[in-house]
């Protein structure tokens, strides 16, 4: 059983994957956007100094490492889907309709016939398989 923080983070990616290009993305574009300040904001005061630069670089080294996280997240989320697809197919049905497809419980049990016992199994397999990964690519610290 996983610490319940680790569950909401494997879960939290699992339903940002459909979208995580679209992150990826933005995040890209808020990197070559430089910040936009108004000329008052460039004249300095007596024994000020202006950080507008460093400021500027922080922020990007950060936006970098989020992309780079995504990235990451994305790769192995492909890397269970490619597994489950091939080897598990229960797992893998599971996981485009619960968070790829966002269906409920009852949505689920009405297309796979799996009852609730059975979605709960799956989660917490999914789910811990899935942190296996995370935590192997340092992802997750535990």
């Amino acid at each position: 059983m996983l610490d319940k923080k680790i569950v909401n983070v494997v879960e939290h990616y699992l339903k940002l994957f459909p979208y995580i290009e679209q992150e990826i993305r933005e995040l890209q574009e808020d990197i070559e956007m430089p910040i936009h300040r108004d000329v008052n904001s460039f004249i300095q005061s007596k024994n000020k100094v202006s950080r507008m630069v460093e400021n500027q670089a922080i922020n990007n080294v950060q936006i970098s490492e989020k992309i780079s996280k995504c990235r990451k997240w994305q790769e192995i989320i492909e890397e269970v889907i490619e597994r489950y697809r091939k080897n598990q197919v229960d797992r893998y049905l599971y996981m485009k309709l619960k968070y790829f497809k966002k269906y409920s419980i009852n949505a689920i049990e009405t297309e796979l016939t799996f009852g609730k016992t059975m979605q709960d199994r799956l989660r917490q397999d999914v789910v811990d398989y899935l942190a296996l990964f995370a935590v192997k690519e340092n992802l997750i610290k535990l």
